[in-house]
């Protein structure tokens, strides 16, 4: 195709199953360590598109959803949705349906994949370790390779949006010293072909300085880099709109220094809601 060609195609808008985040017809990648709330998170984004409504500010094209979940099996899973906090939920209506195992091995375990992808929004597959490919190495660029491309083909012929949960490999005190944040991602899931054949890669991970609070970071081919703050209500994480986040007082109720809640900044000064605020418009939130 010549270049002209290209530049003048009538190419359709991409649907955005989660806007900015991810897109339909794509294969995309969720990962960080084990018990972080991966699951939680994903179980949460499932239940908001399957009723259409916003996920981590973000919103949602609504549609039926299809959700793997390898680890655990019904009981644990049914408890997570019974402390699940919206009240108001038709369980019985909800286009939500769950499988307890995936078998892709097989044509005809593909075949019979592909036909459960067609109608719908959005696919989890949780955790993709425990999915059945054959010769699969997760440490093997060459095989990663295969199932992702069969991946990105069956997203791409039936318009449903794939998410893959990873957990991040256990590393060397000695590996945690990277130059930057691709470096890093590559580290902590062995080979990069779980990175370079995805639409959008998402990092679930705790804040650097404290441990303690929450981001998303996301990144891709469609989307600009994103750093999402999260909190969380319960085990279930939400959007921590950086211009309603509480102040942290580090010396008590005087409030001598504080901190913001999206960067992690913080002032050895006493806190006026002037600072604040002034601070705050210095950050683009994500809406």
């Amino acid at each position: 195709m010549r270049a002209g060609e290209l530049y003048y195609k009538d190419i359709p808008e991409p649907v955005w199953v989660v806007s900015d985040l991810l897109i339909g017809g794509t294969a995309n990648l969720l990962w960080g360590r084990q018990g972080i709330g991966k699951t939680f998170l994903m179980l949460d984004m499932a239940l908001s598109v399957a009723r259409g409504v916003p996920f981590l500010n973000r919103a949602t094209t609504g549609g039926p959803v299809l959700y793997y979940c390898l680890e655990g099996g019904e009981r644990p899973l049914r408890n997570r949705l019974h402390i699940y906090p919206d009240e108001t939920i038709d369980w019985n209506a909800l286009p939500l349906d769950f499988k307890y195992n995936i078998n892709l091995d097989s044509n005809e375990g593909w075949s019979d994949f592909i036909g459960g992808l067609r109608g719908r929004a959005l696919c989890v597959i949780d955790p993709i370790l425990s999915v059945s490919f054959p010769g699969l190495k997760f440490n093997d660029n060459d095989m990663v390779r295969e199932l992702m491309r069969r991946l990105e083909q069956a997203a791409a012929e039936t318009g449903c949006c794939i998410v893959l949960v990873h957990h991040r490999r256990k590393i060397s005190h000695a590996e945690t010293q990277y130059p930057n944040d691709e470096v890093e991602d590559q580290s902590a899931l062995g080979v990069v072909s779980w990175l370079a054949l995805c639409s959008t890669r998402m990092q679930l991970a705790a804040d650097a300085k404290t441990g303690l609070k929450l981001r998303l970071r996301a990144y891709g081919k469609e989307i600009l880099v994103q750093s999402v703050p999260l909190t969380k209500e319960g085990p279930w994480l939400r959007y921590e709109n950086p211009a309603h986040t509480s102040i942290e007082a580090v010396s008590g109720l005087e409030y001598t220094s504080w901190q913001c809640g999206l960067c992690r900044m913080t002032f050895n000064t006493p806190y006026t809601e002037t600072d604040y605020i002034a601070h705050v418009e210095t950050h683009r939130p994500v809406v």
